[in-house]
C-alpha cells in the first residue's frame, strides 16, 4: 500500500478517516503496519493489502497470516467490536471463497473477456463529467 492512497480510505464502521502506524516498507510500499479510526477499529496492513474487515472475520486473520500476527502479536488486544459482531454462515463462506479465489486464481488470462465484449460497439464517446464527492463521473454516448 502507498501512503498516499490513505486519502481514499474509510472506516467500514464509522466512515472516518483512518490514521496509519508503519510497521515494514520496502521503499515507498508500506507492506505491513496498521490503519485505526477514532471509533476503535484497527485494520492490519498484512503484504502490502489493507485488510478492511472486522470482528468475526477479523477473527481468522491470525490463522491465515501467522507469522504477520508472531511479529505483531498485541495488535488486536484491545479492539474494539460493533454490534454487528455475529457475521451468518453464508457471508463468512463467500468471504473466505473469494480470498481463495483472489490468491489462487493471480494468472487468470481471461479467454472469455473478448468474447464478451465483442457485440458492444465499437466507438464510445465521453459527453457529460458529473462532480461527486471530489471525483468525476463520466457518461458515455455509444455511436
Amino acid at each position: 500500500m502507498r501512503e498516499n492512497l490513505l486519502k481514499w480510505l474509510v472506516c467500514p464502521v464509522c466512515g472516518h478517516e483512518l490514521k496509519l502506524d508503519i510497521f515494514c516498507c520496502k521503499g515507498n510500499e508500506i507492506i505491513e503496519g496498521k490503519l485505526h479510526c477514532p471509533c476503535d477499529q484497527k485494520f492490519p496492513i498484512i503484504g502490502g493489502v489493507p485488510r478492511l474487515i472486522r470482528d468475526a472475520l477479523q477473527e481468522e486473520l491470525p490463522q491465515l497470516y501467522p507469522d504477520f500476527f508472531n511479529r505483531n502479536p498485541k495488535l488486536f488486544d484491545d479492539k474494539g467490536k460493533t454490534k454487528e459482531n455475529d457475521l451468518s454462515k453464508e457471508k463468512k463462506a463467500t468471504m473466505s471463497r473469494f480470498g481463495y479465489e483472489w490468491l489462487s486464481f493471480t494468472d487468470y488470462d481471461c479467454d472469455n473477456f473478448k468474447p464478451f465484449i465483442a457485440p458492444l460497439p465499437e466507438k464510445q464517446e465521453l459527453t457529460k463529467s458529473v462532480p461527486v464527492n471530489g471525483n468525476s463521473i463520466f457518461f458515455a454516448k455509444i455511436s
